[in-house]
């Protein structure tokens, strides 16, 4: 086996979760020959320039995100269009990715397939023409969600839950037009969602039809709806039978342009951005290479 250089971006204060194990085993693990690991904890304060430059000056083969969603974008950001790959072990309050990937939520077990190597190549979304997307990015009810989580003193899922029903009592609507490659859409809605993937940390299914892999994202819609909608609809997110359901509208493209009124708070892999009343969205196929667990992408 070729040595490799690992670099371990660590995200401290994710999830409510103690790194230490993680950090023990990497200490453990940095005697063999075959590897050395190097270890950044992330700050809060200038993260991205500081890795960017600890990945200039260790030239990693891999760059690992042990943290949550957030992390794992700053760390995926980074890597497009570049030969290192994106390795992932699941430690924040919402992961995502790892679940879309099939990654083992035990560390240890994420460490041995980190180590394994097996990697494949996955598009990202270009946001705004500056941000970058691998997972899932929306607006309305699942952004607000997201900003009290935030702004909520209580971490994990509990706060997650709390931040959940409260938004849901009052679910805003908002005007929609999304115009692609292809068609142009104007439709009154609670949420758009821009997927590049189809899980959310929950294991709910907003993008049945998404492949991580085919050079396109889609665009799920979700119209206004009555409670007794909302039952149906909680139930094909864990069916895998959201595009079958009468309050969505799911358009598959490679470009699209949404405008809203009123503005809503966009969110990018878990990340809160500002108010908007406009994104643009393209795919950018391939651009990044990800350490996978078994049957994960196709």
């Amino acid at each position: 086996m070729a040595h490799r250089n690992i670099l371990f971006v660590i995200n401290p204060i994710s999830g409510n979760t103690d790194k230490s194990f993680l950090l023990d085993l990497i200490k453990e693990k940095n005697r063999a020959p075959d590897y050395t690991f190097s270890i950044y904890e992330t700050t809060g304060k200038n993260d991205a320039e500081k890795i960017q430059s600890e990945i200039d000056r260790l030239k990693p083969e891999t760059v690992v995100a042990a943290g949550g969603d957030g992390t794992v974008r700053l760390v995926a950001s980074l890597l497009v269009n570049t030969s290192v790959s994106l390795g992932i072990i699941p430690m924040g309050s919402a992961n995502g990715m790892a679940f879309e990937l099939n990654l083992p939520s035990q560390v240890s077990q994420g460490l041995q397939l980190i180590l394994e190597g097996k990697t494949r190549k996955i598009d990202a979304i270009l946001i705004n023409g500056q941000s970058f997307s691998f997972h899932l990015s929306d607006l309305g009810i699942n952004s607000r969600i997201i900003k009290g989580f935030d702004e909520d003193n209580r971490r994990g899922f509990l706060g997650y839950l709390r931040s959940f029903i409260k938004e849901s009592k009052h679910m805003q609507r908002f005007r929609c037009t999304i115009e692609t490659d292809q068609k142009k859409i104007r439709h009154k809605a609670v949420m758009v969602v821009i997927a590049n993937g189809s899980y959310y940390g929950t294991g709910a299914n907003i993008n049945p039809t998404g492949v991580l892999t085919d050079g396109r994202f889609e665009i799920i819609l979700v119209k206004p709806h009555s409670w007794g909608l909302m039952f149906k609809l909680s139930v094909a997110f864990f069916t895998r039978s959201l595009h079958k359901h009468e309050a969505t509208r799911i358009v598959s493209c490679k470009r699209a342009e949404i405008s809203i009124q009123p503005k809503q708070f966009l969110q990018i892999d878990g990340e809160l951005q500002a108010e908007t009343n406009h994104v643009s969205a393209e795919i950018l196929p391939r651009a990044i290479e990800v350490i996978t667990g078994n049957n994960s992408i196709e």
